[in-house]
């Protein structure tokens, strides 16, 4: 695999989802990763370096809004765009309050999610690395 290539890690529990975004952002020239739920992220995100990851709300182990969570403290480099079928009122504030940096909404609008990670990756000089302390629940 081509070292320059940005990653992206995708967290979803849905395989339709996980292979119809694997493909766009392929076809985009990135080198993507995908996973079925929280846990399996965090779990990559301890071996791996992340440009963006992009994941959705509700996955077992851990929810989004509880990975992401645990990315800014851990790898503050990593972009997080979050993709849920219903953005409501408190999952905006606590995604706001976290820092992600992009929400968007069943069905996702694939120019405006491509445009997004193509403006994040741009603006980000290397992927997220590790800082010691952990971050994820138990």
């Amino acid at each position: 695999m081509d070292d320059k290539k940005k990653k992206i890690l995708i967290a979803d529990d849905d395989k339709t989802t996980r292979d119809l975004l694997r493909e766009v952002f392929e076809d985009q020239q990135y080198a993507v990763f995908t996973v079925s739920d929280g846990r399996q992220a965090a779990e990559w995100l301890e071996r791996e370096e992340c440009h963006v990851l992009l994941a959705d709300l509700r996955m077992p182990y851990l929810s989004g809004l509880q990975l992401f969570q645990g990315v800014k403290k851990s790898h503050p480099g990593v972009h997080c765009v979050l993709i849920t079928s219903c953005i409501d009122n408190e999952v905006r504030e606590h995604a706001e309050a976290i820092g992600i940096d992009r929400m968007f909404e069943k069905p996702v609008n694939m120019e405006q999610l491509l445009n997004c990670v193509a403006t994040l990756v741009s603006a980000q000089a290397s992927p997220g690395v590790l800082k010691s302390e952990p971050a994820f629940p138990a």
